[in-house]
Parts: structure tokens; sequence; C-alpha cells
């Protein structure tokens, strides 16, 4: 993707130096290289921000395709952002929520005081209680408990720090009632 954008950028210099090089000799004059480094530059400058301070295209061919360049740029953004909104909601809706219901009928680890505690009595469900998060996790990874029910925040630091590809973190749709 990166040679593409750079042999892009490279093809719209020469082109941009081309069209301007002869009414325009104060961005594009002087050498080849200065000329189609200044065109590289606006391309660059264009797609990354829209616009491009410094550098202006004068001749009518030049500022057609400076146009159809910034229409490029905004398409291609366009596309980019669709393509990582659509990406990042396959990955929510393919996440695994466990109900209530399956929770009720799991044995669950809770830490001691936490609000997960009141949680589970109210919804019925089947727990030990654990004094330190660890105590739970270790009970999880020997088969003592089903899983270990805990704040999401939480039960991510655990999975990517000390017990990373260990134990799995699943979302639930329990939430406390007040």
């Amino acid at each position: 993707m990166l040679l593409i954008l750079l042999a892009t950028l490279l093809l719209l210099g020469v082109l941009v130096w081309l069209i301007e090089r002869k009414r325009n000799p104060e961005d594009f004059g002087q050498t080849l290289r200065r000329g189609v480094g200044a065109g590289i530059y606006w391309a660059g400058s264009t797609l990354a921000s829209g616009l491009c301070f410094g550098i202006y295209l004068k001749t009518l061919p030049g500022r057609i395709l400076g146009l159809a360049w910034m229409i490029v740029c905004g398409l291609v953004l366009s596309a980019v952002i669709a393509s990582l909104t659509h990406s990042l909601m396959d990955q929510l809706q393919q996440m695994q929520v466990i109900e209530d219901d399956e929770l009720r009928y799991m044995h669950l680890g809770v830490k001691s005081g936490s609000v997960q505690v009141d949680m589970l009595k109210e919804a019925g469900g089947y727990y030990t209680l654990f004094d330190t998060d660890e105590g739970a996790m270790n009970a999880v990874l020997s088969g003592q408990i089903d899983g270990y029910l805990c704040f999401e925040t939480r039960a991510n630091f655990y999975a990517n720090g000390e017990y990373s590809g260990k134990i799995s973190v699943y979302s639930t749709k329990l939430t406390a009632h007040l």
C-alpha cells in the first residue's frame, strides 16, 4: 500500500511539474529535481491536509488536476473511515456476550465486598467469594470455577498482562440494579 502511495505521489508530482513549469516557474521551475519535488510536496500536503500553503497551481489544467486530486483524496479518506468503522462493528458484533440466564448456571468467582456479589445474589447465580483477584484467576485456571465476574476493564488488564494467553474475556449484560 505504501509503495502504491509513493508511486502515486511521484506520478502526480511529475504531472503537476509538467503542467505548471512554464507558467509557474517560481514554484515549479529551475531544475527537474526541484520542480518534481515541489509537485510531490504539493500532492502529499494536499493528501494529508486537503490544501497546500506555499505552492500554488496557476494554470487551468493544473487547477483541474489539483481539484481532481482533492476529490480523490476525499473519497479515499471516506473509504478508509468507512472500512475501519465496518471492521470495528464486525468485531463488536462477533464478541461473545454471556446472557444473564447463562450466568445463573455457571459457577462464578467474585471478589468479596464487590458490587458483583450483590448482582449475582439478585440474579440468583452460584458463586464463590475470593479475597483477591489473583485467587479467583487461579481458581479459573485450575478449573475450580467457570469464570470470574469483575469489571471488564479489570478483566482486560489481566488478560493483556499477567494472564495473557491463559484467560479470555467475555462481556455480560448483567447490570447493577439500584
